[in-house]
């Protein structure tokens, strides 16, 4: 016996024996139409959930017709289900076949409802992410000035003379290895004479640079002041740094 004859079954011998009225009928026309998995033996249980579903849903159908219903609980205690469980069925029932009331041309209405409401909520959703998109790529100032020094000849010439490298270092390898040094932006920085400003940050930066080209600090000039800064580095001033990663500000911290 397949699933649905069997669910035919126990609705028939249910409503005969605790139900008066029309909603064998109607009951027993809602189960055909449903689209039952015939592949293995339906629980029990399974089955009088589905059951009582269907009856609930043919009672409701003929209250909206007949003005008559049975009550939930009579309905549940006959098929030995929870009223929950026999309304999410009979609410399953509803959407499917839309209380066997609408024709092939409301259906299709529905359907055509149901899929706007999708569009909808995907080009809502579409635009929740681009808004996203555009708040993770606003950029933010950072309240820094930038100093950018670029190694010249007489730097590398020095470098080599420390042998801090196995082959020798030329210019043109340091070309595209500029350093960025950050300051406060509240000093006082006269991009038509900088030398004043550089003077209070020319000793640490040499020796940053140094560092970075590991000669050891037992080789460095004893006495680091503007001069050797810019005899060794070009350098440029920035008063604006904006960065593009906003709003987390990235850090690597240099192991000592």
């Amino acid at each position: 016996m397949s699933n649905k004859e069997r669910l035919e079954e126990t609705i028939t011998s249910v409503c005969k024996e605790k139900f008066s009225g029309n909603y064998l009928p109607l009951a027993i026309d809602m189960a055909g139409s449903l689209q039952i998995n015939e592949s293995e033996a339906l629980e029990v249980h399974d089955l009088e959930m589905i059951a009582a579903g269907v009856v609930y849903a043919a009672s409701v159908h003929l209250s909206l017709t007949e003005g008559t219903m049975m009550e939930d609980e009579a309905i549940s205690m006959a098929f030995n289900v929870s009223i929950d469980q026999m309304e999410e069925m009979a609410n399953h029932l509803f959407q499917l076949e839309s209380l066997l009331g609408a024709n092939e041309e409301e259906l299709s209405l529905m359907e055509q409802e149901q899929e706007q409401e999708v569009v909808v909520e995907e080009k809502q959703e579409e635009e929740s992410k681009t808004l996203t998109n555009m708040d993770a790529l606003e950029p933010s100032t950072v309240n820094r000035f930038a100093v950018t020094l670029t190694p010249k000849q007489l730097f590398i010439d020095f470098l080599n003379r420390m042998e801090v490298s196995e082959t020798p270092l030329y210019l043109e390898h340091f070309r595209n290895q500029s350093s960025v040094y950050l300051i406060d932006d509240k000093e006082d920085v006269h991009l038509g004479a900088p030398e004043h400003f550089l003077a209070a940050h020319a000793e640490k930066m040499v020796q940053m640079e140094l560092t970075k080209e590991f000669v050891d600090s037992k080789y460095w000039p004893s006495n680091i002041e503007t001069d050797l800064l810019l005899s060794w580095f070009d350098f440029s001033i920035s008063i604006m740094v904006t960065d593009l990663h906003a709003p987390a500000a990235l850090k690597h911290d240099v192991e000592e």
